[in-house]
């Protein structure tokens, strides 16, 4: 049996009976559905692709479950807490054969402002969805939830905010252009990555970072500066992803044990922090992750 939304035919890979859950809404000339159900096949065919007047963007977030997306000859596996874009130019089918929950955007491309070129950058590249920050992130998740429900004469407002959401995770997943770096010989994507490998020590300083990527403070600072960042804001997202990926997996088994792996201070710190930027408690959220049925 299948069903179709958004200018796309969903199927069940097996069996008879179409057991997903499709909640939609069209917020303009953005469509937005939050989808979930025990395994589904979306295919976007030829047909589909001529009926729009325009270049459209699908953003696919995977909430539970593994997907595969196959366009042309081009195959992306994306799974819990990933996004994958797809430009729905091109016929695309994107399967998922276990539980799955997943909230979907079709956008057209001229209203992102990265524009073409740095979507070609990000296309069906798995991208994790942790490079939102978490205020947009909760957003998204409240939005999907009552998908069903929206007032109409809020949907320009609504278009608006998706539109800066999906457009921020393009801008922070593209590659620098022409590989040009802002300050001299200094790639901030390093300054990034070691941040990220370091985040777990609690004593973990911008001084120590500099030293180790050979720089002095001052230089550090023009860099991150040059990139729209800062130290304290880079370490603290870092120890948040991973504390995010701690209590998705389950272990450690106590919330101490996340705070201190996460590079944490104290318990009580990791408690405060988290429930600012995350919306919730740590016991709460790995609560939720303990269900694979939960988006």
């Amino acid at each position: 049996m299948a069903a179709a939304f958004a200018e796309l035919d969903y199927r069940v890979p097996v069996g008879e009976t179409f057991a997903a859950r499709i909640a939609a809404a069209q917020l303009g000339d953005t469509a937005l559905a939050r989808l979930r159900g025990p395994a589904l096949v979306a295919r976007r065919t030829a047909e589909h692709a001529a009926r729009d007047g325009e270049p459209k963007t699908a953003m696919i977030w995977q909430l539970a479950g593994t997907s595969i997306a196959r366009q042309g000859s081009r195959e992306a596996v994306f799974g819990r807490g990933q996004v994958l874009f797809v430009d729905l130019a091109t016929p695309y089918e994107v399967t998922c054969t276990t539980p799955f929950s997943q909230i979907v955007a079709n956008v057209p491309t001229g209203a992102l402002g990265g524009g073409h070129s740095d979507l070609d950058a990000v296309t069906l590249r798995p991208l994790a969805a942790d490079r939102l920050v978490a205020p947009w992130t909760a957003y998204l998740r409240a939005l999907a939830a009552e998908v069903a429900h929206l007032d109409p004469a809020g949907t320009r407002a609504h278009r608006a905010t998706l539109l800066h959401v999906l457009d921020a995770l393009v801008t922070a997943a593209r590659p620098p252009r022409d590989g040009r770096r802002s300050t001299g010989a200094v790639d901030p994507q390093r300054v990034v990555e070691t941040i990220d490998a370091r985040c777990d020590d609690p004593a973990f300083s911008a001084d120590r970072l500099a030293e180790e990527l050979h720089l002095s403070r001052r230089t550090l600072f023009r860099v991150l500066e040059g990139e729209g960042a800062n130290f304290r804001g880079l370490l603290l997202r870092a120890r948040l992803r991973r504390a995010v990926e701690l209590l998705r997996r389950g272990w450690p088994p106590t919330i101490d044990q996340v705070a201190a792996a996460a590079g944490f201070s104290s318990t009580s710190h990791f408690h405060a922090v988290f429930q600012k930027h995350v919306g919730c408690t740590p016991a709460r959220f790995r609560a939720g992750y303990a269900d694979p049925g939960r988006g």
